[in-house]
C-alpha cells in the first residue's frame, strides 16, 4: 500500500495584505449611518470620513455582516486623503 500525502487549502490561507496596505474598519447604525471608523482625522466625523473614503477610493470597500465593513487602501493614499479638508 502506497503512502499518499494529501494537502488541502483552507480559507485561513488567504494572502495577508502587503505591509503598505491599511485596513480601515467601519461600523454602522441600523439606519446606515457610520458610527465609528478607523484612521479618522480630527477634522472629520465618522460619517464624513466614510463618505470621503467612499468617494476617493475605487473598489476598496468590502461589506461585512453585522453592520460592519472594511476599506483596504495603500498607506500613501491614506495619508493623501487625511490631508484633504
Amino acid at each position: 500500500m502506497e503512502n499518499t500525502e494529501v494537502t488541502t487549502e483552507t480559507a485561513t490561507e488567504v494572502a495577508a495584505p502587503a505591509s503598505s496596505d491599511v485596513i480601515i474598519h467601519a461600523s454602522f447604525a441600523p439606519d446606515g449611518s457610520c458610527l465609528a471608523i478607523g484612521e479618522s482625522p480630527a477634522w472629520a466625523s465618522p460619517q464624513q470620513w466614510f463618505a470621503l473614503l467612499s468617494k476617493h477610493t475605487v473598489n476598496s470597500y468590502r461589506a461585512l455582516s453585522g453592520g460592519r465593513g472594511v476599506f483596504l487602501i495603500k498607506r500613501q493614499r491614506l495619508e493623501e486623503l487625511k490631508s484633504m479638508q
